[in-house]
This record gives C-alpha cells, structure tokens and sequence, in this order.
C-alpha cells in the first residue's frame, strides 16, 4: 500500500476519495460527469485538455495559479498560489462545503463552454481567415 492509500485510510476518506489510476474515453468522461469539481495539482501544464473537458460538463476546476492555465477565467475555477498545497486543501474545502459558491462556478463553466460550440468556433475560424486574407492582398 502506498503513501496515498495509507493516508486515505488513515483519515477515514476510504468511502469518499478513489484512486482509479489511468482512465481514458468514455470511463474519464463519467467519473467527471459524476464529480462535484476536478482538482487538478499539476505543476506545470501547457494547455489542459482536461481542464476543457470538466468545463464542458460544468465542473469546477480547482488549480495552482500558473502560467498553463491563465487561460481559465477566474470565475470558472479557483486557483491557488503556485504549489501551495494547504492553499489548495482550503480552496478543496471550501468547493465541498459551500454548494452556493460550487453552483455559481458550475454555471459560469457552462457559460464559458457555450462559447466554445462549433458553429462559434467555425465563425471565429472564418473570420480570421477572411481577415489573413485581407491583410495579405
């Protein structure tokens, strides 16, 4: 048994925390689906495709403030200092607990995510191209 496991039990979280290791496709997609938030502690991440992911479902990102995921808007997650873990566990408490703040979030990642639909996203394609066109003639 691992470091993580042992403490989970030792904390009595066995029926609340699950370490499922590797998970892809529709597996990932569910347990998302099924979370009050997504935690992610990454240290350093280009451009999260998880991160999108649990936008898409409307869930609540929990991270470290760092330069990857500046992209996330401030009212779709909430972000810690850089690698400030008891910063982080206080965030995670506060999501699990205050249902009105995790709702709030919840409906500006569905805000956010809408703005991310294909037919926005080919109109936002198409425009830029017309523009390239032009600057180039």
């Amino acid at each position: 048994m691992g470091f993580l496991e042992k403490l989970i039990k030792r904390k009595k979280m066995t029926q609340y925390v699950f370490l499922k290791g590797k998970v892809e496709g529709e597996e990932k997609m569910g347990l998302i689906a099924q979370a009050k938030s997504l935690i992610m502690p990454s240290r350093y991440e280009n451009f999260s495709i998880v991160a999108l992911e649990a936008i898409a479902l409307g869930k609540p990102l929990l991270c470290f403030d760092i330069s990857g995921l500046k992209w996330i808007p401030e009212d779709t997650a909430v972000k810690a200092t850089p690698f400030s873990t008891t910063i982080l566990a206080k965030n995670i408490e506060k999501i699990s607990i205050d249902k009105k703040f995790r709702e709030l979030l919840r409906r500006k990642t569905l805000e956010l995510s809408a703005s991310y639909s294909w037919s926005i996203i080919l109109q936002r394609y198409q425009e830029y191209m017309y523009y390239v066109m032009e600057e180039n003639k």
